[in-house]
């Protein structure tokens, strides 16, 4: 079952205070789990992107894991820190369509 990550406190999320500017009332708060793991154990800096639609959408295709409609979103878009995204990639667990 699926839980909004708006309903988590900044203790779930430390590692991004930068989530607080952000509506995550249609995102799946696994996935920032999933996400404050990842930053913990790679020790690089990520930025969640502001952009419109960056972590869930209501409108495009229905297979977009950002797509909101009648579930939370999955996915959500991200900057590691320049010349550092394959110390992200390494430490990665497997997860969504990238492996």
């Amino acid at each position: 079952m699926q839980t909004p990550a708006n309903t988590l406190t900044l203790a779930d999320y430390s590692n991004f205070p930068e989530f607080k500017k952000i509506d995550l009332s249609k995102v799946d708060a696994a996935l920032i789990h999933q996400l404050q793991f990842l930053r913990k154990r790679s020790g690089v800096p990520m930025i969640p992107s502001p952009a419109r639609g960056a972590w869930s959408r209501t409108w495009g295709s229905r297979g977009s894991r950002h797509y909101a409609i009648d579930r939370l979103s999955d996915a959500g878009d991200l900057f590691p820190e320049r010349d550092r995204l394959m110390e992200v990639w390494l430490c990665r667990p497997p997860c969504g369509g990238v492996d």
